[in-house]
């Protein structure tokens, strides 16, 4: 409370940005990441959407945030900044790819595409320790003539 009983929001909004930021695996290191070209090749229109997901998860590897972007909307390459030099992964298998839709309606065409994976993390965290993982990827496109591209991921 201030002087004079009004209410403060400070510590809340203080709170909300310090469990984001574990939620989120911020480490700073996305920063200070030296950036890397990586090879990767970005995948045609014409390509399955799970070919999108190995080439981002070889650029998560390469620490390719360039590569990663290209593969991903602006907003999902902006929530996984933290990721770029933390995280690496082994023993990719795409599990499944099945059509699914976005319930906020941002894509005509919409796909959810399984992943298993081997985890290494530079920055250890409670919420996503290394070791295997199964995540899920949502991409989407409003146009076979566009590429597919990453929007969305959750453990799964």
């Amino acid at each position: 409370m201030r002087a004079g009983g009004r209410r403060t929001d400070r510590p809340v909004r203080i709170g909300l940005a310090l469990v984001l930021g574990s939620v989120l695996g911020v480490t700073g290191c996305a920063e200070n990441c030296p950036q890397t070209a990586s090879p990767i090749a970005i995948p045609s229109p014409a390509d399955p959407p799970d070919r999108t997901v190995t080439a981002y998860l070889a650029a998560v590897n390469a620490h390719d945030a360039e590569r990663m972007e290209d593969l991903s909307t602006p907003e999902f390459a902006e929530l996984t900044r933290s990721i770029r030099c933390d995280w690496t992964v082994d023993n990719v298998t795409i599990v499944g790819v099945s059509e699914d839709r976005d319930p906020r309606g941002r894509f005509r065409d919409v796909v959810n595409v399984g992943v298993l994976f081997d985890l290494r993390r530079q920055h250890e965290t409670p919420d996503t320790p290394s070791g295997p993982k199964g995540r899920s990827y949502w991409l989407g496109r409003d146009d076979p003539a566009e590429r597919w591209l990453i929007y969305d991921s959750g453990n799964g």
